[in-house]
């Protein structure tokens, strides 16, 4: 029941999803050719059905963590949730790739630029919910994996390091030269317009680039990281 026992608990369920949904996104990815505004019905059975597993899959975990870790983790008697700037950051996110894919579903379009989208944004995830963990024990000393302890830094410095190239990586580079892609694909194209109601493609401009837009601050925050490097200092301490 401690909150940093259950802080490293929130961190390693969210590692559990998407270490879960990032081989199945890149295994339907790779098996077809990728067409952002392609229907759900142009594509084998197996196709559709693991389509509507992920989608379903990351849906949930996005409602899950949006109510236990924004609403009930922050909630306080007789006042409600009391969210900070970061946590409206995480909580925008979150309802925005839950509309973004809960619309796909429902309209039987699309499903292929959000997949890619979820893949980008995901990739990621895993060691960013590694660093918390490490980033927390650092906080505490202890014989098993307290701050005390030279590989635990070693580690977590490490961790920040290969956590921040690829976090610019994907939010400078890749994850916006998809975006611009499907958008291309969804306005630019005699087939996206076709396939695609216009009013979903308008809808989603704002859901898919605000993401994007939104990781601008953790951005600066990689750079500065990378800028100063491995501050590893004098690590005498056990390991």
């Amino acid at each position: 029941g401690h909150p940093s026992t259950l802080y490293a608990a929130s961190c390693i369920g969210s590692m559990v999803h998407s270490t879960t949904l990032l081989p199945g996104l890149g295994t339907l990815l790779w098996s077809r050719p990728h067409i952002p505004h392609s229907k759900l019905d142009s594509h084998p059975l197996w196709w559709q059905d693991g389509v509507h597993a992920l989608l379903s899959f990351c849906t949930g975990y996005m409602l899950y963590d949006s109510v236990v870790g924004y609403v009930l983790e922050t909630w306080v008697p007789g006042v409600g949730p009391v969210l900070s700037g970061e946590h409206w950051n995480y909580l925008g996110h979150h309802i925005l790739c839950g509309l973004c894919m809960l619309s796909a579903r429902i309209m039987g379009c699309g499903q292929s630029a959000a997949m890619v989208m979820m893949f980008t944004g995901e990739f990621t995830a895993p060691l960013m919910n590694l660093q918390l963990i490490f980033e927390k024990s650092l906080e505490f000393d202890n014989n098993c994996c307290g701050g005390n302890l030279a590989w635990v830094k070693i580690a977590s410095e490490f961790i920040n390091q290969v956590f921040s190239v690829l976090y610019c990586e994907f939010r400078i580079f890749i994850g916006p030269m998809c975006a611009a892609h499907l958008t291309w694909d969804l306005f630019g194209t005699k087939e996206g317009r076709r396939d695609m109601p216009i009013w979903l493609s308008l809808s989603w401009m704002p859901m898919i680039w605000g993401v994007l837009i939104g990781s601008i601050p953790q951005i600066f925050v990689c750079v500065d990281i990378l800028k100063q490097g491995m501050q590893l200092g004098n690590n005498t301490g056990e390991l």
